[in-house]
């Protein structure tokens, strides 16, 4: 059966997410993902250059299913900013609410990679700028962007070792991710917080069970 471009990518990822959810990052192979796929190692090769480039496509496929929800069941009318806090919130309280999911995003952690902890720094800045008068026209605007990141993972790391992860301990960790947020930027940590608030009883109140990072 003839497949295009697109939906063999799709399938080589369906299928990685799959093994990875089964047996974890470092004990899949290429091959196997490519045996599973029904792929030759070239056309594999031809869509992801290595195996560590199916994480960044893996994470960014779940943020946009974040985002995805949230567009489909959140009030009209939310600016950039909770949108984001609405999508990140989701984010978190989904990644960690099973086991194998937790697992394997404790691999990728270790792994250093930044896709763990989503997306381009500077387009989540992006969506903030406009709602909290971040300049990013400073000429400091980059190095705090890096210090961003940074802290980020670090809180991330820290948070993915702990036992506890209940919809509460997210919304500590975004308040703890954004209030530094706001004194790197000299913006307003109120409405950040105000944002967190909203996207808390946001997700409390929906079912998602359907977004998952490798289901």
């Amino acid at each position: 059966m003839y497949r295009t471009g697109i939906e063999t990518k799709l399938t080589i990822l369906e299928t990685a997410k799959s093994l990875f959810y089964q047996r974890g990052y470092k004990a899949v192979t290429v091959h196997e993902i490519c045996e599973g796929a029904g792929v030759k190692l070239g056309t594999f090769t031809y869509y992801f250059s290595r195996k560590d480039d199916l994480i960044g496509a893996i994470y960014n496929s779940y943020m946009t299913a974040c985002k995805d929800y949230v567009d489909a069941n959140a009030p009209a009318g939310l600016s950039p900013a909770e949108h984001h806090m609405f999508a990140v919130m989701l984010y978190y309280s989904r990644l960690y609410q099973d086991e194998h999911i937790i697992a394997f995003h404790r691999e990728v952690l270790k792994l250093g990679s930044e896709s763990a902890y989503f997306e381009n720094p500077r387009a989540v800045l992006a969506d903030f700028s406009d709602d909290c008068a971040i300049d990013r026209n400073d000429p400091t605007y980059g190095l705090m962007v890096m210090a961003d990141n940074a802290v980020r993972g670090a809180l991330n790391v820290d948070f993915a070792s702990q036992d506890s992860h209940s919809l509460a301990d997210v919304r500590q960790l975004l308040t703890d991710i954004y209030t530094i947020t706001a004194r790197l930027f000299g913006t307003n940590r109120d409405a950040l917080l105000a944002y967190i608030d909203s996207a808390y009883r946001f997700v409390q109140c929906h079912e998602s069970a359907d977004v998952s990072l490798l289901r």
